[in-house]
């Protein structure tokens, strides 16, 4: 509001200089002015200091949402094996921001997930999906998806591509639903370099072989896979998987093994749990165990006897994992099952 000039001093109200002839007049004219330029920044710094506040308290009550999802009122369980915890869960973008007590209101879009437990997204260890992530019609794992599966890890049983940069290229050309954490195959790479050829690798061959395994885990790859009861994982020797993994270590692989035998068809179930234990013990790097199982009638029992080398191992620092499907049925191919390897 502008100040109202309180002095009668018609010079000063209609800003006309006050003669300097008088020195009474001259003193009141100057001292009048100051006071009023006093009392118009006053004015001026109490609306600065008051604005701001009206602003940050306008603001407070439209504050614009901060995430773009809140999921409240749901059970939230974070795989770490703590119980379940009643709270929301906000996300932003493709990251969990906040877990706590947040609000429907300060999210873009609000899910209410009273009554139902709100998890990580599940990761399947063992799929065997590589190419038909790559179709048209199977890319989206759809069928994944619906179950609460957002991460499906390839490169399975030793069959995993080792052109790790291609594969993923062409996922991210097309896209694809699910996450893909991808394993580079003992037995891909062997065939590329041996022909499936029945003996122990010749020096320069194992160069070969450990230069493209290494090339896999500079493009991405998160390991290395075996399958030992397939040709022609079945006709490496201990030793140049040993080999072979020593090259993933420095990445941080793991090494997954479809195991030599699950049952007493050669080595026999205990060997061949024992021999995954070897190769990333020697190597030095964690070892998964696919779909663990103790297969056909003789073996029947085992079970524990296989855990407890699992125990031992990891109490003398190993780091051994294995995945289990929930069913009691098993498959494989035909000529795995039932013809000699060399065919």
């Amino acid at each position: 509001m502008r100040q109202p000039n309180p002095l009668p001093n018609p010079a000063i109200r209609q800003n006309r200089p006050v003669p300097r002839d008088n020195p009474e007049r001259f003193r009141a004219g100057r001292g009048a002015a100051a006071m009023t330029l006093w009392r118009k920044c006053r004015t001026a710094l109490l609306a600065g200091f008051l604005c701001p506040a009206s602003l940050v308290l306008l603001g407070a009550c439209t504050r614009a949402p901060e995430f773009d999802l809140v999921i409240t009122g749901g059970t939230v369980i974070d795989g770490s094996g703590s119980p379940g915890v009643p709270a929301d869960v906000a996300v932003q973008g493709d990251r969990i921001a906040a877990i706590g007590k947040i609000g429907a209101a300060r999210g873009r879009r609000a899910f209410d997930a009273s009554g139902m437990c709100v998890v990580p997204g599940f990761i399947d260890m063992h799929t065997h999906g590589d190419r038909r992530i790559l179709d048209e019609n199977g890319k989206s794992a759809r069928n994944y998806l619906t179950q609460g599966v957002t991460t499906r890890v390839t490169g399975n049983c030793g069959d995993g591509t080792y052109e790790v940069a291609a594969y993923f290229a062409r996922m991210k050309e097309q896209g694809v639903g699910p996450n893909i954490v991808h394993l580079v195959g003992h037995g891909t790479v062997r065939s590329a370099v041996m022909n499936g050829a029945d003996r122990a690798p010749t020096p320069a061959e194992l160069e070969r072989m450990k230069s493209l395994v290494d090339k896999a885990m500079r493009e991405g790859a998160a390991g290395m896979s075996t399958g030992l009861f397939y040709a022609p994982g079945s006709f490496a020797k201990t030793d140049e998987i040993v080999a072979l993994a020593e090259v993933i270590r420095p990445y941080g692989g793991i090494y997954a093994s479809h195991i030599r035998d699950e049952s007493n068809y050669t080595t026999g179930l205990e060997a061949s749990i024992a021999e995954a234990i070897e190769i990333g013990e020697r190597a030095g790097v964690p070892v998964e165990i696919s779909h663990i199982k103790a297969l056909g009638r003789p073996v029947w029992g085992k079970a524990p006897e296989i855990c407890r080398l699992i125990e031992a191992a990891r109490a003398r620092g190993v780091k051994v994992y294995a995945d289990q499907y929930p069913y009691n049925a098993s498959s494989t191919s035909m000529a795995a099952a039932v013809l000699p390897r060399w065919v």
